[in-house]
């Protein structure tokens, strides 16, 4: 189901369960905590890339990523729903209250824009479709659209293109999915503006 922001944060809380309630070792919950930070290093980065121009743009980011994707698209004026294969599953205590009010007032915002995001809180390996969740081709041409936003977590900016366009070398299915949706759009003469996400600072592709 594709859900508003509000519906997403509703779903986090209302299915919140804490570390010690889980079963999870003393080890995991301390490993659990301590992505807390590289979460908020990588998330900094990543939102510093996310610069859609048309008005439509499909972003696929990990589940702890959504929240700051769309409080960016929406202070860039777009309307932004999510995606998420399965229930959100990551505690609430990853999100701040600050920006729970900033997101809500952000779909208020936008609620009328004529600038649509779609944000896939990818779960990297789970196999799923997007079918029915992409706006098609022709629907796009149809709201006078000519160019789509394209935006991959797990690509470099710079090497967006290959990375989008490889064939079975990664182990994100859902680029899959969007590799085959964008040579839907080059098929009717859609134009693609690729944005590379990937805020690492090895350089070394994860693949």
């Amino acid at each position: 189901m594709v859900v508003n922001i509000k519906k997403y944060l509703e779903e986090i809380v209302g299915n919140d369960i804490s570390f010690e309630k889980t079963g999870f070792t003393f080890k995991e919950i301390n490993f659990m905590n301590s992505i807390k930070t590289e979460v908020y290093i990588r998330d900094k980065k990543l939102i510093e890339n996310l610069n859609p121009i048309n008005n439509y743009c499909v972003v696929s980011v990990g589940a702890l990523h959504v929240l700051t994707a769309v409080n960016k698209l929406q202070n860039l004026g777009y309307y932004s729903e999510i995606f998420s294969p399965i229930k959100n599953g990551f505690s609430s205590g990853m999100v701040d209250l600050r920006l729970s009010s900033e997101l809500l007032k952000g779909l208020e915002k936008t609620k009328n824009s004529r600038k649509k995001a779609l944000v896939i809180a990818d779960r990297h390996t789970m196999i799923y479709s997007l079918l029915g969740v992409l706006k098609e081709p022709e629907e796009l041409l149809n709201d006078g659209i000519g160019q789509v936003d394209i935006g991959l977590e797990h690509s470099f900016p710079g090497n967006e293109l290959k990375f989008l366009f490889k064939k079975s070398n990664h182990c994100f299915h859902v680029y899959d999915e969007l590799r085959d949706y964008a040579l839907r759009c080059l098929d009717k003469n859609l134009k693609l503006n690729l944005i590379g996400l990937e805020c690492r600072n090895d350089g070394k592709e994860i693949c």
